[in-house]
């Protein structure tokens, strides 16, 4: 290895990289290149590179990459990743960013016929210039060649104008030319336009979209144009290589390595390398950054000399570096300060081009690696370049995956402002010194405008002369003076760096920096407010001058308020301003100018004495075109404001998202544009609104017209799912909407009466009913109906019994429900209380309307125009309203009509994606079993902030450009994902859904319910909000879509449990507007004071409903629950929980600036009462014990102490501590002696169960050397594997087991020899060493996820704190006899083993626990598993001694202890849970009486903590099934010889606390969900990821699977673990490659059994193995483990069941008519067959029609299948028939 290493050093000193590709050695090289000789080196020490790079990388078996291969012929060829991330930044984004540009000057004669075929011929050649890109219907994007016949080159003659003339105009033309966007869909991705200019002077502009081009291929193409052009020229045809492939190929093959999996190792890499990088932007920028990035640019540049270049160049080769890598390391120095950021990553390109075969094609195959750095202000500047050269080292072995896959598997998406992961970009170029000719025509490159794709591109350009630094920005987002004082700083700091006097980072200077790095998007702009108000100032001295920009930054507005103290004439005044304004303009600029003066007073004054901004006016600027006076007509009307001018904001001015929809709605109509509502919300000054309107086209939803006379009146969607709802349920009222008001004076209830029959004829739907016909549910509206106004005289009652009856009274009215066949759809009473002594009335009015015809806006309708009418009565007019222009029921009609257009189905896709997979019910856990039917029964939980908070919410919302509701509803997510423990949060929110002017004065049932789904997985707040904003924003913009159809078109499985999609409602306290000042004054009726009756009635329609209520003093809150399977503590709690986020997002507002940084996992939920008793252990005090002793040494002190007592008992044998002692202290003299065992070293045990076992055991420990259990009956390949793993190079085992261990590296010791003997001459232990607690003690082998076992090592201290809790908890009585039964492979033989022995007490050794069965044996304790425990109970072998059971290993059924008890088979049960990496026992529990419920695993033990954590590492409340983390005395070092594991499942403690003996700094992760109850106790729910215990051992299904993956003939396999208790088995599910034939099957499953258990220990061989011909797939393609067939009914294929009888046939004709099927079985399910809710009413009808009975709607949803329903049927006709001939077995409540 030492001249492969020197090798790779010399090749670094070089400037060449060597890395791994494809397993095949590549490079990258700087410079001078790769030179002959050290070419001639590497070549002749290729295969020893190889290996020690694969070494390096820890991947010798690396199987990623691909090779080129040709795309089958006749089909469109997908896009490669490259292009895929391209085509997606040009559509959202369509400028010409993604141009590349080349212009050339001619300077001599150009043909242009010779021109246009030189370029016919390129593209004939390379398919990819002649491509476009078509998205197909499923919006897959393809490639699509053309002929090269439709490509032109453009000639433009300018020979007419002179040279100055056509210079300019050139420059003009090229720029515009090379700018113009590309549509990908239709044009050729290149463009050449020639430019004559005279006979000999010619300009050749090429722009290449980015798509089919990269760096490489311009000089690629450039080089071919000229051999082309000079053949053509010389008269000969061109002669230029032929291309075995196309970009296409290269496409395919990449994308269909990517389907293969080859490229899993990279994207390991790089989300491990990427986790928790910053997506949003982070460099400061001088001017706030636009929306979406603008390819505008500049650049700068700075050089350094031959001299100091080469100076760096040395430096490089100092550190073994290239120097691209310490150029790149030091520009991330300088990011890293610039940004105040230790976390920077920079994007370097790379050419992409590893593949032979691509290097002479054109196309776009330049990747992008973001290269991560970890930039410390402080420490040795050498270790941090030697970092680096290490990180840039792994990051180039990984180049091969696409930036685009690797954001992809990030979850990062593209954005329209930035690229996401970096903003700036670095790369080391050689400068080309090759001239460029046409033939003899001599080509001059014109220079061209830099092509911006970042915010920031830094190019190191080497020549011979030196370093050329050249700094191209976005000048949108940087002024010149920042990138310039940027590029001196970098080349300061190089020169620094040059020099090496620098040793330290600290001691670096980073000039120039200060001045910038605090300089944000506003300073600059504050830095010209400052300089504009200090020249106005020196106009006015002595007045106190306030310059205030009002509006946005694009048409804001400048202000200038003067306070006068004393009066000035009205001339001097006009010269003043007129004087400041001409040095403004002098200095500024013209923009500067003032837009307005105001001359303010001493109110305005501030303390200090200058003027207090909060105090100034707001000038409110005239508007200017008629848009905007438009618009403002709308505000105000909307936002109830006097005036508005042209800077005002939307939301400042009271807007919210329902004001807002409705903006959005009435600026559509007025202006006959068609606005989206995210618009209001990104351009909120009316200025900028204005110009967005000015800019659209008419492109409107149709208005709402009359429906034709004698159509079906159909149901809205909306109202269909009511209907259905009423028909499941009979008739129930938890859809009336009551609305009780208390009156006090003059009252008329016939006038009111007499009010409500016009407003019931006014509006069809309060006279509407609802049938049903053969095609589903219709509406009839009644004419003539009669209203009728329910009276009730309560005021001769006494003011209780009144009081009583009038509660009576409102229940029986709020609960009855409305008939929706008959009745009319709104009803009212009064109730009269009494009378006042002015002679008025008391009474309560009350209105109750069905919610199938009322929305909430309904409801404030129906209130506004009930007192409109009745003052109209009153005063003796006829009641007069405006006429409405639509009725309900044409809305009904045109949404139906709406749902067959484009923009329908757009809204539609855009939900069917947001909720793909979206989670069937919420994740809280419920206080009880959700009933069958859902009961409707609910009560509530009030809560809420104060004013203080209210506003710090307000404030931070506005920050992040939020309204309050949506921030309310980023809190509520944050609280139910940690009291969930899932970051898919879903709940429901109502939506007025009035978009259409026509719809605002009507009522009805027009509320739609969006479903808004948030990921609060986010590493940030403001990554986290960014999505709160966007997830309101589309479902605001797509929420025409019925809530009912969309609950259709995902079909969601129908429960009546539980409401589809979202279960927890969150709503607002909002008067949709409606109520605006001079209605509110119309509530007062004539002579009457009213106000709302609070009547607490709560049908709990959600499970959860979570009330608004927002005002300028405090936010309340109100949960409504459903008091079925919530408790009320729960419910306050969560409302506790909210506040409390609540105050922590309003705590932010003080920092605005670091608020978007602010980690989301650690912020504040849980009250510290609650975190204290999550931290704490719940039983006590820590146990205290000797942290200096090992195990071996307490077992030294206990054999000193009771030299003759019994130690050990095996099959007859039995040993003292004395003789015991003696032959572990052989053993261990023989292995210090001759084998030279000590500390740290590791020697295998691979011995049958025997006193030599334990006497082995102990003499390695005394040695000083840690044991590895090598279980005698693993195969050879299993053992192989641990022994080369742990480095095993000594085993002591036996004289029958040399065998096991043929071929393998190790020394064996055969302990059942003379080793004993041979060393027992002497009791001399003085040569043995000194052993620490902190030495290791034993490695165990557990199961590993990659297929391979892996190695848990554990220190003596682990160990000794168990065994003292067992000391400490058991008596001396039970621990007398304990039973050892457990293979040294499982931990559970270290308490077996090591409790007795270190305490004097007898190890009783057996072959298995089974073998009591056999030959029962006197013990005190038995330590095993349940399911053996389960068989000595059955066998009655549990000895009659037996004082204690510890049960352990796998999960404990109840009923397992309670046999124990009750058959008094021992005194008491110990449930013990924990990992091996937690030193045999975590968790404990001990019972001692029959269990009733779940069987907890108990608390943790002492000196130890068991934390309950979120993926984030929060702590999770009480009840929340979480994973379960480790920490304290037990937890292991780590994984032996596995760094990378042990750093994923070891991490640092964020709980640690020094001070608590029970806290330790490492927490270790145990992939077990639990819960802790209120009680402090744990409960195993199950595992994170497929890990099972099975028979106590710990099983990863992942390496069967494997194992089964390399079995012949086997195409895939899938592993489960099936059963309950002791009936559990493993289960193989197989997709052989072919299907063996009929008789066949069995053997090729024996076979693989066979095979198996050569490969796997007896305990992870499956039980049973299935063989599948198909998987079964969930809808959207996934394999649906839920459905995988149990293993004895495997066999039996899904036959099709025809009916049986008549009524069977008739129904099977029914289904088949209404699912538009064929042979449906009778056994199948109606909704999985693609039934839905108006299937079923129609069902219902055709049913009610073809058998003469009227079977409830509930009862066809409950019975689901034809069989189910003919039984049914049947009953109901009985009925019919005979009415005393009902069958028991047929009654209504099983029904």
């Amino acid at each position: 290895m030492k001249v492969v290493e020197r090798i790779i050093e010399r090749a670094l000193q070089s400037q060449v990289a060597l890395y791994l590709k494809d397993g095949k050695l590549a490079y990258t090289a700087a410079g001078g290149g790769l030179s002959d000789e050290l070419r001639a080196e590497i070549a002749a020490h290729k295969t020893e590179i190889i290996a020690y790079l694969q070494a390096l990388s820890g991947d010798a078996d690396d199987t990623g990459g691909f090779r080129l291969e040709r795309a089958p012929d006749g089909v469109d060829r997908p896009l490669s990743s490259q292009q895929h991330q391209v085509w997606l930044a040009q559509k959202i984004n369509e400028q010409g960013q993604y141009n590349i540009a080349n212009a050339f000057e001619f300077r001599a004669h150009l043909d242009p016929a010779r021109l246009s075929s030189t370029l016919q011929h390129v593209l004939e050649r390379h398919e990819i210039l002649r491509t476009v890109y078509v998205a197909d219907a499923a919006g897959e994007v393809r490639q699509r060649v053309l002929g090269s016949a439709a490509f032109a080159v453009t000639f433009t003659d300018l020979s007419a104008i002179d040279e100055a003339q056509q210079r300019n105009e050139v420059a003009a033309l090229v720029a515009a030319e090379q700018a113009r966007p590309f549509d990908l869909s239709r044009d050729f991705p290149i463009r050449a336009v020639c430019y004559s200019c005279s006979p000999s002077r010619s300009v050749l502009s090429i722009t290449i979209h980015h798509i089919a081009s990269d760096g490489w291929s311009q000089e690629l193409l450039v080089g071919e144009i000229a051999a082309v052009y000079r053949a053509l020229s010389e008269g000969r045809a061109p002669a230029l290589a032929p291309l075995a492939f196309q970009y296409g190929d290269y496409a395919y093959s990449q994308q269909k390595a990517l389907s293969e999996g080859r490229f899993e190792r990279e994207k390991a890499y790089w989300l491990r390398e990427l986790a928790g990088a910053a997506t949003d932007p982070v460099l400061p920028t001088d001017f706030a950054r636009p929306k979406v990035f603008v390819s505008s640019g500049a650049s700068v540049e700075c050089r350094l000399d031959a001299e100091e270049s080469g100076r760096l160049g040395a430096l490089a080769k100092r550190h073994n570096m290239t120097l691209f890598m310490l150029l790149e390391s030091a520009l991330a120095l300088l990011l890293g300060r610039w940004t105040g950021r230790e976390d920077v990553v920079i994007g370097s390109p790379i050419a992409g081009r590893d593949l032979e075969a691509t290097h002479g094609l054109v196309g776009l195959f330049v990747n992008v690696l973001p290269l991560r750095t970890r930039c410390p202000v402080q420490g040795p500047l050498e270790q941090y370049l030697r970092d680096s050269k290490s990180r840039l080292l792994e990051a180039f072995a990984m180049q091969s995956l696409p930036l685009g896959i690797a954001m992809e598997a990030l979850g990062v998406e593209q954005a329209l402002s930035h690229t996401p992961l970096f903003q700036a970009v670095f790369n080391l170029q050689t400068v080309a010194a090759e001239s460029l000719a046409l033939g003899d025509i001599e080509l001059a490159p014109l220079p061209q405008a830099p092509l911006i794709k970042y915010d920031l591109e830094v190019v190191a350009l080497q020549g011979t002369d030196g370093l050329t630094l050249s700094w191209k920005y976005a000048d949108r987002l940087f002024a010149a003076n920042t990138i310039e004082t940027l590029a001196e700083a970098y080349r300061a700091l190089l020169r620094q760096i040059g020099s090496g006097d620098a040793l330290d980072i600290a001691d670096l200077v980073f000039s120039g920096l200060s001045a910038i790095a605090s300089r944000g998007s506003e300073d600059v702009l504050a830095d010209d407010n400052a300089r504009a108000s200090a020249i106005v100032q020196a106009h006015f001295p002595g007045s106190p001058v306030a310059w205030v920009r009002q509006g946005s930054a694009a048409t804001g507005r400048h202000v200038v308020h003067v306070l006068l103290p004393d009066p000035l004439a009205a001339e001097v005044l006009a010269q003043r301003q007129r004087d400041a304004q001409a040095q403004l303009q002098s200095e500024l600029g013209a923009h500067w100018q003032p837009d307005a003066w105001s001359l303010v007073g001493r109110e305005c004054l501030a303390a200090a004495g200058h003027l207090d901004k909060k105090k100034l006016p707001t000038v409110a600027f005239a508007l200017e075109t008629d848009v905007q006076r438009q618009v403002a007509a709308v505000w105000q009307e909307i936002l109830e404001c006097q005036a508005i001018g042209l800077t005002d904001d939307f939301f400042d001015l009271g807007g919210n998202s329902i004001k807002a929809m409705r903006v959005t709605s009435k600026v559509s109509e007025v202006c006959s544009v068609d606005m989206q509502i995210r618009d209001i919300f990104e351009y909120t000054v009316l200025a900028d609104y204005a110009a967005q309107v000015e800019a659209r086209s008419l492109v409107r939803q149709p208005g709402i017209g009359k429906r034709p006379d004698g159509e079906r009146m159909a149901l809205s969607f909306s109202q269909e799912r009511l209907w259905f709802l009423d028909q499941l349920n009979g008739g129930s009222p938890e859809y009336n909407m009551p609305a009780l008001f208390q009156l006090e004076g003059r009252f008329d209830h016939l006038r009111a009466e007499e009010a409500m029959r016009t407003i019931v004829q006014r509006h069809e739907v309060l006279r509407t009913v609802y049938e049903s016909d053969d095609a589903g549910a219709v509406q009839r509206v009644i004419d003539g109906a009669d209203f009728r106004v329910a009276y009730a005289d309560l005021s001769t009652l006494s003011e209780a019994a009144a009081q009583q009856e009038l509660e009576r009274l409102i229940r029986a009215e709020v609960v009855r429900p409305f008939d929706l066949a008959k009745d009319l759809m709104v009803r009212a009473g009064y109730f009269l209380l009494g009378h006042t002594e002015d002679g008025g009335q008391r009474g309560i009015l009350l209105f109750n309307i069905h919610h199938i015809a009322c929305d909430g806006w309904s409801l404030d309708l129906l209130v506004n125009e009930f007192v409109s009418v009745y003052r109209q009565l009153d005063t003796g007019d006829s009641a007069a309203l405006p006429e409405l222009p639509i009725q309900y029921g044409d809305y009904a009609y045109w949404q139906r009509q709406w749902l067959g257009s484009g923009s329908f189905d757009q809204q539609l896709g855009y939900w069917l994606k947001q909720l793909e997979d979206v989670p069937a019910v919420h994740a809280l856990r419920l206080d009880r079993p959700r009933p069958e039917i859902k009961a409707y029964v609910g009560d509530s939980v009030a809560g809420g902030v104060d004013a203080a908070t209210t506003a710090a919410l307000d404030t931070l919302a506005k920050r992040f450009q939020l309204t309050p509701f949506m921030l309310m509803h980023a809190a509520l997510a944050l609280v139910l994902a940690r009291n969930g423990n899932s970051d898919d949060v879903v709940v429901g929110t109502p939506v007025a859904n009035r978009h259409q002017a026509q719809t605002e004065h009507l009522i009805g049932f027009f509320i739609n319910t969006l479903v808004l789904r948030l990921n609060t997985g986010h590493g940030t707040l403001g990554d986290f909000l960014r999505e709160v904003r966007q997830v309101h924003l589309d479902a605001q913009s797509n929420q025409d879509v019925p809530f009912e159809l969309l609950v259709d078109r995902l079909n969601v499985p129908r429960t009546t449990q539980h409401t589809p999609l979202f279960q927890i409602m969150l709503t607002s306290d909002a008067d949709y507007g409606l109520k605006r000042g001079e209605e509110r004054a119309l509530l007062m009726l004539p002579g009457a004071r009213i106000r709302t009756y609070p009547f607490e009635g709560f049908a709990a329609k959600f499970d959860l409903e979570v009330n608004i209520s927002q005002t300028f003093e405090t936010t309340a809150l109100r949960w409504t629950y459903d008091s079925a399977i919530f408790d009320r503590s729960s419910v306050e709690r969560l409302n506790a929980h909210l506040e409390r986020v609540m105050a922590s997002l309003a705590a932010l507002a003080a920092d605005l600036g670091r608020a978007p940084e602010t980690p989301l996992a650690p912020l504040p939920m849980l009250a510290e009462r609650e975190i204290r008793f999550l931290l704490d252990r719940h039983d006590g005090r820590p146990v205290t014990y000797p942290q200096d002793r090992c195990i071996h040494q307490l077992f030294d002190a206990q054999a000193e102490k009771t030299p003759d007592a019994i130690a050990l008992e095996s099959d007859g044998v039995r040993l003292t501590y004395r003789e015991l002692h003696e032959q572990a202290s052989a053993i261990a003299r023989h292995l210090r002696s001759v084998q030279a065992v000590g500390p740290g070293r590791l020697v295998g045990v691979c011995l049958e169960r025997s006193v030599h076992l334990v006497a082995a055991v102990l003499g390695i420990l005394k040695a000083g050397g840690a044991y590895v259990p090598l279980d005698p009956s693993y195969p050879k390949a299993r053992t192989g594997h641990i022994l080369e793993d742990a480095a095993i190079d000594l085993v002591l085992t036996q004289e029958s087991l040399r065998g096991q261990f043929e071929g393998q590296r190790c020394e064996l010791v055969v302990v059942d020899g003379d080793v004993v003997a041979a060393a027992a001459g002497t009791d001399d232990d003085s040569a043995l060493p000194v052993v620490a607690p902190s030495d290791l003690a034993y490695v165990i082998y557990t199961s590993g996820s990659t297929g391979k076992p892996k190695g848990v090592a554990i220190r003596h201290a682990n160990t000794v704190t168990m065994l003292y809790w067992a000391r400490n908890t058991y008596s001396d009585a039970e621990l007398a006899r304990v039973l050892a039964s457990t293979s040294l492979n499982f931990d559970l033989s270290v308490f077996e083993l090591f409790v007795p022995l270190c305490f004097g007490h007898c190890c009783v050794l057996v072959r298995d626990a089974l073998a009591l069965i056999e030959q029962p044996v006197a013990v005190t304790l038995i330590n095993t598993v349940p399911s053996a425990i389960k068989v000595l109970l059955d066998s009655d072998a549990i000895p009659a001694g037996t004082q204690v059971v510890n049960l352990a290993g796998e999960p404990l059924p109840k009923q397992t202890i309670n046999d124990l008890l009750a058959r008094r088979a021992c005194r008491s049960v110990y449930n013990l849970y924990g990992p091996s990496e937690d030193t045999t026992y975590s968790t404990w529990m001990r019972f001692e009486a029959p269990v009733d419920g779940s069987v907890p695993i108990g608390r943790a033990l002492p000196n130890s903590q068991a934390l309950v954590l979120s993926p984030g590492l929060a702590l999770l409340p009480p009840g929340v099934v979480g994973e379960l983390y480790l920490c304290g005395a037990g937890v292991a070092k780590g994984y032996y010889n596995n760094p990378a594991l042990t750093a994923e499942r070891f991490i640092a403690n964020p709980y640690y606390d020094a001070a608590n003996p029970d806290s330790g700094p490492v927490l270790y992760r145990t992939g077990d969900l639990v819960r802790l109850d209120e009680n402090g106790l744990l409960y195993f729910i199950g595992r994170v990821d497929s890990q099972v215990k099975l028979h106590g051992f710990r099983i990863e299904l992942a390496e069967i699977e494997l194992q089964l993956g390399r079995q012949t003939g086997v195409d895939a396999a899938i592993v489960v673990l099936r059963g309950s208790d002791e009936a559990r088995q493993l289960v193989a599910y197989v997709k052989p490659a072919h299907m063996p034939p009929a008789g066949v099957e069995q053997a090729f499953v024996t076979a693989l059994r066979e095979s198996l258990a050569h490969a796997l220990p007896a305990y992870m061989v499956p039980g049973a193995i299935v063989l599948m011909g198909e998987w079964p797939l969930t809808p959207n393609g996934k394999i649906d483990r839920a459905a995988l067939p149990a293993p004895e009914s495997a066999t039996i294929a899904k036959t099709y069941l025809a009916p049986s009888s008549e009524l069977e046939r008739q129904l099977q004709d029914i289904w088949q008519q209404l699912l538009a099927r064929e042979r449906i079985s009778v056994d199948a399910d109606f909704f999985a067959l693609g039934g839905n809710s108006l299937l079923l009413t129609r069902l219902h009808s055709r049913i009610k029609s073809s058998c003469g009975v009227n079977v409830p709607v509930k009862t066809l949803f409950a019975h689901r299948s034809i069989a189910a329903q003919a039984f049914i049927i049947e009953g109901f006709l009985a009925v019919s028939r005979a009415p005393d001939a009902l069958a028991a077995d047929v009654v209504e409540e099983e029904i």
